[in-house]
């Protein structure tokens, strides 16, 4: 029997578990998510897109000519041989039923052969690259993709990497509206759309049809399985006043390290010891109560470059250690802060959590980053909780412009998956 099949059918069973008993085993970096995760710490600066849409999802379209593109940066300083495979998975991002040959055509694990080193860099790295589909594979279903990248060494898991093939078979359009109601007429956005299906075969949307909306890029945050509240002979029609809401936000607080020979906005000095860059930002602040000021924003992604070089800005460009400070007036007791965005994989993530520091008054954190443009808000999460708010700091406007997205999955009568049938983005206010 396949060794990926056996693994796909294997981690199915113990995740669904460990999920549902938050068994500690799910604890362990080598334990296998089906989520954007880092499994070895000398791993950085992860990013997956499609071929010319660095800041959209890492999305293709079935049977077209589109790739996809994962970059990676091991500070080991060892070449290594990695290698990558696929996992079709369901709506709800577990393992689906079909075995790799019916979602695969050619090999089924591919080692990854392109790689750059560093240059003119106080940290030294070795950067992957890889491009798929590719004349080694192809996918063939539509749907949502866990991308694995592992030592062909010892087979340990080195990340993994959500994905999506759509099919584009129904249309979806947006209808995006501060909210209806009342109390949240300031603070919130309403998500209302339709989809149409043409002429694809859309069987029972109540039960064969699942629809996800996300704000910006995050997954953490998002909006499952809304049924539709009118059904027509060319439309359904989603209109909520309540169950669609997301908060609008505030601008994503930001930081430039492009160029470490200056100091940039929002930036208080810049320090090398350790033979390492050291970035100490401007202390942030709560925002919750104050008004809100209208300024861009990458909504909560980065861009990696070095502006200080004319060789190559991204091999070029180097890490330093940027230090964070939000002024507070006492530890929290019953929760925890977390530095969030594009930069924590849109995850809530020890590596990302602040500590107080009482004697400056103040939560405190350091990360080791790529030189780059960042955003980043900062998340609340209450003890015992997986979720958090994004409002409880940085508060929230519905002037704030945020990008949404609606996948709309669905699964016929004769499937044993969930395809990828309909896909669109926009951002309001536009």
């Amino acid at each position: 029997m396949n060794k990926l099949f056996l693994l796909i059918l294997t981690t199915s069973l113990s995740l669904t578990s460990v999920l549902k008993a938050q068994d500690k085993n799910y604890y362990d970096d080598s334990f296998l998510r089906y989520d954007n995760y880092i499994y070895k710490d000398s791993i950085k600066t992860v990013q997956l897109f499609r071929d010319g849409w660095r800041d959209g999802f890492p999305l293709i379209n079935l049977n077209s000519a589109e790739q996809l593109v994962l970059t990676f940066e091991d500070l080991s300083g060892l070449v290594e041989n990695y290698a990558y495979s696929f996992v079709h998975c369901d709506a709800n991002w577990e393992p689906s039923q079909l075995m790799p040959m019916e979602y695969l055509e050619g090999i089924q694990e591919n080692l990854i052969n392109n790689y750059e080193y560093s240059g003119n860099t106080r940290q030294q790295f070795i950067r992957y690259t890889l491009r798929f589909p590719n004349q080694n594979i192809k996918l063939t279903k539509s749907g949502n993709y866990l991308l694995k990248v592992f030592d062909m060494q010892n087979d340990e898991l080195v990340l993994t990497r959500q994905f999506f093939v759509v099919e584009n078979r129904v249309n979806v359009n947006f209808d995006i509206k501060r909210a209806t109601q009342a109390r949240y007429r300031h603070t919130h956005h309403e998500v209302d759309f339709s989809i149409q299906p043409g002429k694809y075969n859309l069987t029972n949307p109540y039960t064969d049809m699942k629809t996800v909306i996300l704000q910006n890029h995050d997954w953490q945050g998002a909006m499952h399985n809304l049924e539709p509240t009118f059904v027509k002979s060319t439309e359904l029609v989603f209109n909520y006043d309540d169950r669609n809401l997301f908060p609008g936000l505030n601008n994503w607080r930001f930081f430039d390290t492009r160029n470490l020979n200056y100091i940039a906005e929002n930036t208080r000095d810049i320090e090398v010891y350790n033979n390492r860059y050291n970035v100490f930002l401007e202390q942030d602040e709560p925002r919750k109560i104050k008004q809100y000021l209208d300024r861009g924003d990458i909504n909560g992604g980065y861009l990696i470059r070095n502006d200080d070089r004319r060789l190559n800005d991204i091999l070029e460009a180097d890490y330093a250690w940027v230090h964070f400070a939000l002024p507070y007036p006492q530890e929290l007791k019953n929760g925890n802060l977390y530095i969030y965005g594009e930069l924590s994989n849109w995850r809530i993530r020890n590596e990302f959590k602040l500590k107080y520091n009482s004697r400056t008054g103040q939560y405190e954190k350091k990360l080791y980053l790529k030189q780059g443009y960042y955003n980043y808000l900062y998340m609340y999460t209450k003890d015992g909780s997986d979720s958090g708010d994004l409002t409880f700091i940085d508060g929230s406007h519905a002037q704030a412009e945020n990008d949404y997205s609606i996948f709309v999955y669905h699964r016929q009568n004769s499937d044993i998956y969930d395809r990828l049938v309909g896909f669109n983005s926009t951002s309001f206010p536009r």
